[in-house]
């Protein structure tokens, strides 16, 4: 068992833009869009840790932690699933577990942290392989 913590923006860049990690983008986006969009938030993510290339094994337990960065209100499942969606494909892709189906991913309950002053809102993943 092994124990990480990734901490990732609810925004990836797409064409020099800004792509929303959050429900509502993923669904009135363009296909290529959405696809570039998966590859940058891959690439971001393997290039910020690419400790992550040397882990293959067979389940994960992931829990999304959001981290406001004003006081406005929001759906945590709009963000949660885009980011999920993203982080499993990443590590499916990479060959670190083998599928993203339920024999091989569970998850902790969402939280939310306090607000921290920042550009964009963040979301801190913390992942436990086993």
């Amino acid at each position: 068992m092994i124990q990480r913590e990734y901490l990732v923006n609810d925004y990836v860049l797409v064409g020099g833009k800004r792509f929303a990690l959050n429900l509502n983008t993923y669904r009135n986006a363009h296909y290529h869009v959405l696809s570039d969009a998966k590859i940058n938030f891959k690439n971001e993510l393997l290039t910020t840790n690419p400790e992550l290339l040397k882990l293959k094994f067979n389940k994960v337990k992931i829990t999304y932690t959001i981290i406001p960065n004003d006081k406005r209100l929001f759906d945590t499942k709009n963000i949660e699933s885009i980011v999920d969606k993203f982080f499993c494909d990443a590590l499916v892709e990479s060959g670190i577990i083998p599928d993203d189906n339920y024999n091989y991913v569970s998850y902790g309950a969402p939280e939310v942290s306090e607000i921290i002053k920042n550009k964009c809102k963040k979301i801190l993943i913390k992942a436990t392989f086993f």
